[in-house]
């Protein structure tokens, strides 16, 4: 697809170089001194079972990692995971730096994938950097170790569609299958492509080009390792998994998702591409037949993307990662549109605008990264204190903790079930774990309340910090 008329690659010479620089790099540069300053500072709920079921001492220990689940299969995400437990040891800093670089090489692949459909540098920059700056989506990926699923998924899938785009089959099929492994919404990314080829078919005339045919083969082959892959280990499928995680057909519901995932993937990249609008002017259509087989293209991705999540009961930022690649691409090409339309002072006064937004949303952006970095801190906190306080305790010892649920930040929404494989990580052995009031899912988690005479130790949230209770 030849794409929307292109910005010229090299920008007008009557627009200083230093300021299309400062606007081009401005957005990354904010990216990482936010996420950097805040990730790393701690691990929350599933990370822990992540990291313990990566760790890989020899070459059985690795099979074991490609056939486990944790009520998911995703084997791409655990050698991450594998190979973060290899470099920095249970150091979460270097888990946080990962997902950072994980983050920006999406973003890297997103571009890419822009300039394969057509659009020129300028335009394929912003279209990273509207998906890296969404205000939702992109910081609990970043900022929750186990977020890395939507980042890996995201990178392979649009690392498989740049292949196919380019016409390069063997590439595109490898990159679809890392994308299965990573995370279950992939299963739809062959359709999704295959709709790609489809839509190209009508407009490319020359070039590398796959056939529809060996892409259904391709795919179909991809599918069927995954699939035959997940069904030798205990993974949940839809009829098995969760009430939460189980398709459901209430229009209420399926409303209410499109309304609240239309929010997280399109506030940010509509609101730039008006505000664009505004200071360069719409001197004319944006329309054409180019923009319209990227509006198709782009419509594809995003019910492809969110066709396995738009009907469960449970909403995540998560589930907005993959699809809002589609709405940051449209959003991009209109804005090359508006660029290459308008006047060079127009042109300058829309990039210092863009810098002065970027410099203004700056403390929104820190702002919002708290909820996480907070549950990290609280989490690694939590554990120092554990370690200390059950030193003297033998392994397999019992312990009872109670709760502060009067604040966001509690041992609920840090560890979830998995206190004890947090304590294996940070001491290296086993302690029975027992928290008051009882966490959700204890009883799916077989845990049970130990009786008075089998505790050996009482301790209490207070403060944001662990101490014996005086309770009796």
């Amino acid at each position: 697809m030849a794409g929307p008329p292109a910005v010229p690659d090299r920008p007008p010479r009557t627009l200083p170089s230093g300021l299309i620089a400062t606007a081009a790099v401005a957005p990354f540069l904010i990216f990482a001194t936010v996420y950097l300053s805040a990730a790393g500072h701690g691990f929350i709920k599933d990370d822990y079972a992540w990291i313990l079921q990566s760790r890989v001492r020899d070459a059985a220990d690795l099979w074991t990692v490609l056939r486990t689940d944790n009520g998911f299969y995703r084997p791409v995400v655990s050698l991450t995971f594998t190979i973060d437990e290899w470099l920095f040891g249970v150091h979460p800093l270097g888990y946080g730096i990962t997902n950072v670089a994980l983050a920006l090489l999406c973003g890297v692949s997103i571009a890419s994938l822009a300039r394969a459909l057509g659009l020129s540098r300028g335009a394929a920059w912003l279209a990273a950097a509207l998906w890296l700056l969404n205000l939702q989506g992109i910081r609990m990926a970043v900022l929750w170790t186990s977020g890395r699923t939507a980042l890996l998924l995201t990178l392979a899938a649009t690392a498989a569609a740049t292949a196919l785009v380019r016409g390069r089959f063997a590439m595109a099929v490898v990159w679809v299958i890392v994308a299965l492994f990573s995370k279950e919404e992939a299963v739809l990314l062959p359709a999704i492509l295959l709709g790609w080829l489809m839509v190209l078919a009508r407009e490319r005339t020359s070039g590398r080009r796959i056939g529809i045919g060996a892409w259904i083969i391709g795919a179909g082959v991809a599918e069927g390792l995954y699939f035959l892959a997940r069904s030798s280990t205990a993974a949940s499928t839809p009829w098995s998994a969760p009430w939460y995680y189980q398709p459901t057909f209430d229009l209420g519901v399926v409303l209410e998702n499109i309304a609240s995932y239309a929010d997280r993937v399109a506030t940010v990249p509509l609101a730039v591409t008006l505000l664009a609008a505004v200071v360069l002017g719409v001197a004319r259509p944006l329309g054409g037949r180019d923009m319209r087989a990227l509006l198709v293209c782009g419509a594809i991705w995003l019910v492809g993307g969110f066709g396995a999540t738009i009907f469960l009961p449970v909403r995540s930022d998560l589930y907005a990662c993959f699809p809002s690649v589609a709405v940051c691409l449209v959003a991009a090409a209109m804005c090359g549109r508006l660029w290459e339309a308008s006047t060079d002072a127009r042109r300058a006064r829309s990039l210092v605008g863009a810098l002065m937004l970027v410099g203004l949303m700056t403390p929104v952006y820190l702002a919002r990264t708290e909820r996480w970095s907070s549950l990290a801190e609280f989490g690694d906190a939590t554990l120092s204190d554990l370690t200390r306080l059950a030193a003297p305790l033998p392994a397999g010892a019992t312990v009872v903790i109670e709760d502060d649920l009067s604040t966001r930040v509690n041992l609920s929404t840090a560890f979830g079930t998995l206190l004890g494989d947090a304590y294996v990580l940070a001491a290296g052995r086993n302690l029975n774990f027992w928290v008051e009031p009882a966490m959700g899912g204890a009883d799916l988690a077989g845990m049970k309340a130990p009786c008075d005479t089998c505790v050996d130790l009482k301790l209490k949230v207070s403060g944001g910090r662990l101490e014996p209770s005086e309770r009796k």
